[in-house]
């Protein structure tokens, strides 16, 4: 999402517990990769997404490709 595209551009944490793991593992890997930008999709754009998070929220059920 949006909010976490911005939490990560200004390397900064969530305010919200359950996000703050999240954000510092993937700290970790974008270090490790050496990401050098980051950008926003809508969903409209970006249909497979779309696809896998309807599918999440119809099913109650993460999923990982």
């Amino acid at each position: 999402s949006q909010l976490i595209l911005r939490h990560q551009l200004h390397r900064t944490a969530s305010k919200a517990v359950h996000l703050r793991t999240l954000y510092q593992r993937c700290r970790v890997i974008v270090d490790k990769c050496g990401v050098r930008s980051w950008s926003h999709h809508l969903r409209a754009f970006n249909k497979t997404a779309d696809a896998l998070a309807n599918l999440a929220m119809d099913t109650t059920c993460s999923r990982q490709l």
